[in-house]
């Protein structure tokens, strides 16, 4: 379906939920139906910005680009890498012995009843 008709149907949905909230609801009572207006016309811009606006952007990649973002993620890892075929990791402190305490097997011994 085209972007043009895609938006026409959520434009027609949001004047249909409008009027149908005017009409069956808020009839005799101007400021609660404009707020309830308002805030219908706010939800529905929201739902387009994050749903709609995003994937009626994005189109579809052609044929000789589907493979490119697989070999710039290889390039990426090739990168860090290096030559060397090993990640530039930094080297891990030395753990200190003493900061590691063992139970000794006569306090586990002496624990129980």
């Amino acid at each position: 379906m085209g972007r043009q008709v895609v938006v026409a149907l959520y434009v027609l949905a949001m004047v249909v939920i409008v009027v149908g909230v005017d009409v069956l609801f808020l009839r005799h009572l101007f400021w609660p139906r404009l707020l309830a207006n308002v805030g219908i016309v706010a939800v529905f811009a929201a739902g387009y910005f994050v749903f709609l606006k995003r994937s009626l952007a994005r189109p579809s990649l052609p044929a000789e680009r589907a493979g490119q973002g697989v070999s710039d993620a290889r390039a990426a890892i090739r990168a860090a890498v290096g030559r060397s075929g090993a990640l530039a990791v930094p080297p891990r402190p030395p753990v200190e012995s003493a900061a590691v305490a063992q139970p000794s097997a006569a306090a586990a011994g002496s624990a129980r009843p």
